[in-house]
Formats: structure tokens, sequence, C-alpha cells
């Protein structure tokens, strides 16, 4: 199916005012000339080109432009809330999120002791339940530790891997991570997988190379196939819980670098349907700034996510890009 009009320019004015996305990607548009979305983006313009030029809809590919990869909004309420807190949240946002959205999923990683009351708080609606963290092994003589088979039965479909506490607080290796995101695989779960720089390794310009390293030792023997059941989180340590965000610029530079890894350890088509969310101080008034980026597909939200009123905005700014 061929689309096109007065100009190509002309076109993709149009298109700018349908994706409301940055120039870049525009620019990435421009130089394929094809639109890949959803149906209703099927007339951005009118009429017959008059230089020969044409916008071509490829509806075969459509899936794997960013336009359609969800967003998911996550909610990491590490270690906060207690049962009655825990329950209230999660019924404000069950009051929010009552039915699955095409644009938008949302989740929440209540701490392991109010898993089954908040799941229960849940029930109805399309918010997700997911666990912290968990253990590779099988259950067994593992004094402390959950295991996959144990989420599940507690009602999770995601589980968040890797995360910076985990790694610079607990002392978690890349070895260790990936025998989670295996077994959680195996097990059925989604899998978070949360890989990000210090401060001292973004100064001396190691973001990219921290980033590699992680990625291959989170993702190493994990197919293709399993690899889809997988989100990618990138949290840089230094914005987390310091209230300092990274800028949208800095954020998408390092998306767009996941990505790409993506594309060279799988393939492109592949990597352009894997979610990356943004996990750092990520708040109401930076949420649609850092969100519309073209390769951010989402947030792990911290400590706004512990009350509805600073949660549910971020929600709406996913929301308001998904349209």
């Amino acid at each position: 199916m061929h689309l096109c009009g007065p100009t190509a320019d002309r076109c993709f004015r149009n298109l700018r005012k349908v994706l409301g996305k940055t120039e870049p990607r525009l620019q990435q548009i421009r130089q394929t000339h094809k639109l890949r979305g959803s149906p209703e983006f099927r007339s951005p313009c009118d009429g017959n080109s008059a230089n020969g030029s044409t916008l071509v809809l490829d509806d075969e590919l459509h899936q794997k432009d960013w336009k359609m990869r969800r967003f998911l909004v996550a909610g990491n309420w590490k270690m906060n809330t207690n049962r009655q807190t825990g329950v209230a949240l999660a019924k404000e946002l069950a009051a929010v999120a009552k039915m699955q959205e095409p644009g938008v999923e949302v989740l929440v990683c209540p701490p392991y002791p109010y898993l089954l009351p908040v799941g229960e708080a849940l029930q109805g609606s399309a918010v997700q339940l997911g666990a912290q963290d968990v253990y590779f092994e099988a259950p067994g003589a593992f004094t402390g530790e959950i295991a996959v088979d144990m989420l599940k039965d507690c009602g999770c479909g995601y589980v968040l891997i890797g995360h910076s506490e985990r790694r610079h607080v607990m002392g978690e290796t890349d070895e260790i991570i990936n025998r989670k995101v295996v077994a959680s695989i195996a097990g059925g779960l989604n899998v978070v997988l949360c890989v990000g720089e210090l401060l001292s390794e973004r100064e001396a310009g190691q973001t990219e190379t921290v980033l590699d390293r992680q990625m291959a030792g989170g993702l190493k023997g994990v197919s293709e196939t399993d690899a889809a059941k997988v989100v990618i989180a990138y949290e840089p340590v230094w914005a987390i819980g310091t209230g300092v965000t990274a800028s949208p610029e800095q954020a998408e530079s390092a998306h767009e670098h996941l990505r790409k890894w993506l594309t060279t350890r799988y393939n492109a088509e592949f990597s352009s349907r894997m979610r990356i969310l943004y996990g750092g101080s990520v708040k109401a008034d930076n949420a649609e700034s850092l969100l519309g980026q073209p390769n951010v597909d989402g947030a792990l939200v911290g400590g706004a996510s512990l009350k509805s009123a600073s949660f549910v905005p971020i929600i709406d700014a996913a929301r308001k890009l998904a349209k």
C-alpha cells in the first residue's frame, strides 16, 4: 500500500502532527520512506505525488516500530509500605487502571510479605503483579530465598532482576543475575533486567562498556525466543533516589546503545520489539519528556510509585504519548 501527497515534505509535516514524536525519529522515517504503524496512521497525506515520491506503509513490519512497543510503567516499592498502606495503594491504582489498554501496561512490585494481599486488591484490574527479586534454585534448603514457583503461586507475572541495589548493595554478580534470568524465564515469569552505570563509570566514559558487560552477562545463553520474555530497564545508578535525573538526551543515548547491542546480539527485527524502560528519579514533571524519546518504552519508578498521586501522572504521561 502506498501513501502519497503533494510533496514528500508535506507528508512528513503531516506525520509530525500525527506521530508527535521527535525530529530524529522523523528523520529516520524520512530516510527509509516507510511508515510502520498501526492502521489509524494510514492516511497522513493525500493526493498524488508531484515528483514521484511515495511514502510506503509496510503492514508486515508495523509491529516493529516504536509506536507499537507498548509502554510499561512499573512501580518498584522496594522495602516500603506495610500491609495496610500497600493494599490501599493497590486499590487506588486498580481504580485508575480497570481495563487493559493497547498502549500502556502497568506493573507494581511490592515487598514479598504483601504479594498476596496486594494481588488480591488488584484482582479484576489491568495492573500486573511482580516481585523485586527471586532465587535461581528450585524449592529446597535455601533459607531466606524465594523460588520462581513460589512467585508464580502468589500470582506474579513479572520479576525484577539485577536492580542496582542488588548489584551494588547486595553484591550480586552478572553470573548470579544470569542464573536468575534463565530460571525465571524457564519457570514462566517475565523478567525486567536492570542495567546501569555508576557515576564514576559515567565520568570515566565507561557507560557503554558497562552496559555491554551487564547485557552480555545477564543474557548469556538466552535465546531469542526466551529473550522475548525480557524487558530491559536502564537505570543510571547516579540518578536513583538522588533527585538527579538523566536528561532526555542522556536517556535516549543509552537506550539507543542498548537497542544497537540487541541488534548485534540477536537481530534488528527482535531489537525493534524489545521494550527498554528508563529508571532513575522519574516523576510526574519529567515523565513525558523521558517517555517521549524514540527508544524509551516506559519507566521503572521508585519513590514516586509509593503514592497514587505521584504515580498515576506518570501512567497518564504514557497514555498521552500512546494515543
